[in-house]
């Protein structure tokens, strides 16, 4: 009886001194476990009890973790990597041709009213205004008054869409060398102002005359088009010569390539633009490459060329690649 009202009496004065000696030994033994817990955790000891979502933990539950904060281990695939789809682009153009009848005044200067031809260099505009060319962008929306000049300048197009090689720049033929606009079938003289405003000029035997495009796509700009246009004069000599590329020797045909450098043309072009290119018509000299690449006469009728070019970015292959 007495060891039962020792023990057992919630009233009794020594029972309440047990109690308050076990709590506080109990108290020690948790705060000491917890510290020791702490300590064995930076050494990478774990428990085997269960595991919470990936990513997400107690001390989290109120700011979720990113997977930055969160690195996958070494033997294993990260839970937040995943299949990327890879797209591949490449340019093809649309290119109009528009053949515009020259009788009297020249319907093409309405054209330009619609051109922003200071994209580019404004030296170099003047420059190429002086050898008989005009350069530039118009938006999309200005094509429909374009067409009505062109209709009613009774104007004959032509349209086809182009895919240069992967690599290489777009190659547009203009015409021939010595052919029935120069006035003479043994060859064809070509001037032009260089960038020292000097007048050179040259007589070709024969060949290509060709607007080169280059261009490059940057669809991390909005699908911006960066292009160069260049005017080239290509002379087939009808010969093969042995050149060696990429360890291999093999027969190609020998080309005279003469570049009018000093009138390649940088423009960037937005989505939904497109180049113009055409003939000045406030120059007069005929063996100017303006007037020589884009004006052809042919049964004592003159026309000039309009070129409207558009680049329009194609997805020729996609790909899902693997997570590392």
């Amino acid at each position: 009886m007495w060891v039962s009202t020792l023990l057992d009496g919630p009233g009794n004065g020594f029972y309440t001194a047990i109690e308050a000696a076990y709590m506080g030994w109990h108290t020690r033994a948790a705060q000491w476990f917890i510290v020791g817990v702490g300590w064995l955790a930076p050494c990478g000891c774990s428990s085997s009890g269960a595991v919470g979502a990936p990513g997400r933990s107690a001390a989290h539950e109120t700011n979720p973790a990113t997977p930055l904060d969160l690195p996958a281990a070494p033997f294993m695939k990260s839970p937040y990597t995943s299949h990327t789809t890879v797209r591949a682009l490449d340019l093809s153009f649309d290119v109009v041709r528009a053949e515009l009848p020259v009788t009297g005044l020249r319907e093409s200067r309405k054209i330009w009213n619609h051109v922003d031809e200071l994209r580019t260099d404004a030296t170099l505009t003047a420059r190429l205004a002086r050898n008989g060319l005009r350069v530039g962008v118009a938006a999309s929306g200005s094509w429909p008054a374009m067409l009505a000049v062109l209709e009613a300048g009774n104007a004959e197009f032509r349209r086809e869409q182009l895919f240069p090689q992967r690599g290489l720049a777009l190659a547009i033929a203009l015409g021939t060398v010595g052919g029935p606009e120069s006035g003479s079938r043994e060859g064809e003289s070509i001037f032009s102002y260089d960038r020292n405003n000097r007048l050179v000029g040259k007589t070709y035997p024969g060949g290509e005359k060709v607007l080169n495009i280059d261009y490059a796509y940057q669809p991390q700009l909005g699908g911006l088009t960066e292009t160069q246009l260049q005017f080239e004069v290509r002379y087939d000599r009808g010969v093969m010569t042995w050149e060696r590329e990429g360890g291999i020797i093999r027969q190609v045909p020998s080309i005279d390539r003469h570049l009018f450098d000093d009138l390649a043309v940088p423009l960037a072009l937005r989505s939904g633009e497109f180049l113009v290119i055409g003939a000045n018509a406030d120059t007069d000299n005929a063996f100017l490459i303006g007037n020589r690449f884009l004006l052809h006469t042919d049964r004592g009728l003159t026309r000039e060329t309009l070129l409207f070019i558009t680049p329009r970015p194609v997805e020729t292959r996609t790909a899902q690649s693997e997570p590392p």
